[in-house]
């Protein structure tokens, strides 16, 4: 049993997300392992989101020019004092467990660079006119390359190199596949770590994989 509060920091990039952003945050408040702090990074939200941000207790908040969310992740990493970095989206959620088992995970081998846990979908309204088979596949808790289901060394990062600023979408795809490249150890724990929301608003609703870089991302790797 873990009796010390863990090094971790956890940033959460922030724009225009404020329907959303309070179930968040408490999401992380509830954490059975609280981290060390809450760093929200405020991507040049508008005046009404702001206003809520400024609301709201129990964060750091930093504020910056709309420069998109894999600077504004860069600028929390910057800030963080902590030895362990996680990051959850403004509208995503995490389970009461999520940091105590990505950091158990993490603390039980130092070679380990980062770990990632499976995710969930979070649908925002029913879904019309789809078969219940599809339905129950498409709940079922799968891996992938995404920021809010990691538990990152600050170190590990820092080596393999921050966030590419370039990409509006995809940067986490890039930075585990960096990650892959240099050597640097990814392990994987079965529990299921993130709710990921989809809704109107989702960055990558109604993309195309050309739009969200999937084929540049994987050019370079």
């Amino acid at each position: 049993m873990i009796l010390v509060r863990p090094d971790i920091s956890v940033v959460i990039p922030f724009h225009n997300a404020g329907k959303f952003f309070p179930e968040a945050l408490r999401s992380v408040k509830s954490q059975t392992l609280p981290p060390l702090e809450i760093i929200v990074v405020d991507d040049g939200s508008d005046e009404p989101d702001r206003k809520l941000l400024e609301n709201l207790k129990g964060f750091s908040l930093i504020r910056q020019q709309n420069r998109g969310p894999a600077a504004a992740r860069n600028t929390g990493i910057i800030a963080a004092s902590g030895q362990f970095i996680a990051f959850l989206d403004a509208d995503d959620l995490w389970l009461p467990d999520t940091l105590s088992s990505l950091y158990e995970c993490i603390m039980s081998d130092p070679e380990i660079g980062g770990v990632i846990g499976k995710v969930q979908l979070l649908w925002e309204r029913p879904k019309e006119n789809m078969p219940e088979k599809t339905e129950k596949l498409l709940n079922l808790p799968f891996f992938a390359l995404l920021f809010g289901t990691a538990l990152l060394r600050k170190k590990t990062i820092e080596d393999v190199g921050f966030l590419n600023e370039n990409l509006r979408f995809g940067e986490d795809t890039d930075f585990f596949l960096r990650m892959r490249e240099q050597d640097f150890s990814l392990s994987k724990i079965p529990s299921t770590v993130l709710r990921y929301r989809l809704h109107e608003g989702n960055m990558t609703k109604g993309k195309n994989p050309a739009e969200l870089n999937v084929m540049l991302v994987l050019k370079k790797s």
